[in-house]
């Protein structure tokens, strides 16, 4: 599992991805290269999945006149358990 992991490192460090035929070439054994394809597999999903993520949250900050609240929010498809929070006084001079 060292060997593995320091290949592992490596290519993260690089941004090289090896082929099965690099790391054989580079002397890694059958169990070796085995173990490095299914980790890198499963890393390159859990990446995906996490820049996928990243990309749908999306960051709102606009002042609105209470009566226009509702209709932006089905304009812009916002549930209200999206809105993490409210400021009724936004704006208003006190």
């Amino acid at each position: 599992m060292e060997k593995v992991t320091e290949i592992l490192w490596t290519g993260d460090a690089t941004g090289k991805e090896y082929t099965s035929a690099e790391l054989r070439a580079a002397g890694a054994s059958d169990n070796v290269v085995r173990a490095y394809t299914l980790v890198r597999r499963e890393l390159k999903k859990a990446y995906e999945l996490l820049n996928e993520t990243r990309m749908q949250v999306k960051t709102r900050s606009k002042v609105l006149r209470p009566e226009d609240v509702e209709s932006y929010m089905q304009s812009h498809w916002i549930r209200p358990s999206d809105v993490l929070s409210k400021d009724t006084d936004a704006g208003r001079k006190h």
